[in-house]
């Protein structure tokens, strides 16, 4: 199994903070966002990491190199990181995933037992979900059928439909990567969408018939780290919660 993480954005919400420095590197309680990251792939026996980097590539992939030497780490660039989204650089790591993988946004502090759960969850892809009620108009929602199966994703589902938030962590196996790159080729070479988020690719792929579950999260912390203030949050709310055993 690989894990999959688009890191190249500029972070324009942390600024000034993001102006000198990648936001994986932010620190939280004396370590690193990505430390986090890597820490809970690790505990969950993936050491295969593919990276998309963009802006300030070098800090980041150096600290990687130096810090985490017992992973196999591959590295694809989004040269057009200024101009494109998630989508465009999922899409161009497809020459580095070769099978089954996870996709995690680099963005968040979470606990390892979500991908553990993740992990051991059945179906051929699952969406980690924050079940909850109180999701406004940025949240990217979840909604799913009698049967619950994922049937829509996105900002724009009505809240009173939705069962809560994607957190911005899914596995895929091998059908799943298969097509969804596919997808994302078509969109991105064919309509040329190259500022899009991957959720979108995942909705094309459910409308034609494929199979996406939910894991529920909400017995899990976990925060999606976007500004400044979310970075105190996260080390006074957050971090103290996680279970590293």
């Amino acid at each position: 199994m690989q894990a999959v993480i688009p890191a190249a954005g500029m972070a324009v919400r942390m600024r000034p903070l993001s102006y000198h420095t990648h936001k994986c590197l932010f620190t939280i309680g004396e370590k690193p966002i990505i430390h986090y990251v890597f820490k809970n792939l690790e505990k969950c026996g993936i050491k295969d990491v593919v990276l998309v980097l963009g802006y300030k590539a070098e800090t980041l992939k150096s600290y990687l190199l130096e810090h985490f030497p017992g992973f196999k780490l591959g590295f694809a660039m989004n040269d057009r990181y200024d101009s494109t989204n998630n989508a465009y650089s999922l899409w161009l790591a497809e020459p580095l995933v070769r099978g089954a993988f996870v996709l995690l946004d680099s963005d968040i502090l979470f606990d390892y037992r979500i991908l553990d759960a993740m992990m051991k969850g059945s179906g051929p892809a699952r969406l980690a979900v924050q079940f909850r009620k109180d999701i406004g108009a940025e949240e990217v929602k979840v909604r799913l059928d009698s049967s619950g199966r994922v049937v829509e994703i996105g900002k724009d589902i009505d809240p009173l439909l939705a069962v809560g938030e994607s957190i911005g962590i899914e596995r895929f196996s091998r059908e799943w990567r298969d097509a969804l790159f596919a997808t994302l080729s078509d969109q991105i070479e064919r309509r040329s969408l190259t500022n899009q988020f991957y959720e979108s690719a995942f909705q094309e792929l459910m409308d034609d018939g494929m199979e996406m579950r939910a894991t529920d999260t909400a017995g899990f912390p976990c925060m999606e780290l976007d500004t400044p203030e979310d970075l105190r949050r996260a080390e006074d709310e957050v971090l103290p919660l996680l279970s590293w055993d």
